[in-house]
This record gives structure tokens, sequence and C-alpha cells, in this order.
């Protein structure tokens, strides 16, 4: 479960609007709602925001995305040596 699976999850349970999230937070009202669609990530900052709002249940590294390993960025990695 990623950051924003979390985040979602979280304000269901506290039955929390993106808007009270925000003013608990101390982040910009849009902001929850790119997190939440996945258009953009926070900050350092605003990640830690979101831990301390949730109380940890949704914790900085869980914005971190892995590097991705399906073949197209296998070739590009190849093709990146290649050209090295």
């Amino acid at each position: 479960m990623d950051g924003s699976e979390k985040l979602a999850a979280y304000l269901d349970a506290q039955k929390l609007t993106q808007e009270q999230f925000a003013q608990l937070a101390g982040v910009p009202g849009p902001q929850v709602s790119l997190w939440l669609s996945r258009r953009r990530r926070p900050g350092l900052e605003s990640a830690l925001k979101i831990a301390r709002a949730t109380r940890g249940e949704v914790k900085p590294e869980d914005w971190i995305v892995p590097p991705k390993t399906g073949r197209r960025a296998q070739r590009r990695a190849a093709a990146r040596k290649i050209s090295a």
C-alpha cells in the first residue's frame, strides 16, 4: 500500500474531508487532492506534516516510489550502458 492509499484509508477511517485534513496538516487544500490522485507526491516537508497529522499512520517513506524493474526500464538501462 502506497502513501496515497494509506492517506485515503486514514481519511476514510477518521471521517475527514480533504479540506479538513489539509487544515489539520497545515498544507494547501488542493495538495491533498493531488496526492490522493497520485498526480503529485509530497515533498519531504509535506510528508513529515502528513506523518504528524496522521500520528505516524502514513509515514514519509510510504511516498517513495521503487525504481522501475520492468523490461522497458531494463532496455533503457542497457541502452545507456552501450552509449556510454
